[in-house]
């Protein structure tokens, strides 16, 4: 027969793993947030999670640099 967990128990696993996946997630949203962010943004003080300006040259200046994919080849 299956054992069930206590409640409490049931609880501390789920806080566990919401940290888990917070501290594991966290880096990979701050990156995504930073590549929409001008230079001001990402280097101003003090620091946020979402852009104050919202853009996409980041994008426009890899996709359209002529190295971009041996670059991405060799990554």
């Amino acid at each position: 027969m299956r054992r069930r967990r206590s409640a409490r128990a049931q609880i501390l696993l789920y806080i566990a793993l919401a940290a888990l996946l917070s501290f594991s997630l966290g880096p990979v949203l701050w990156m995504l947030s930073t590549s929409f962010k001008t230079r001001f943004d990402v280097f101003g003080s003090p620091g946020s999670l979402l852009p104050l300006h919202w853009t996409l040259s980041a994008y426009k200046t890899v996709l359209t640099d002529p190295h971009f994919t041996t670059y991405f080849a060799n990554s």
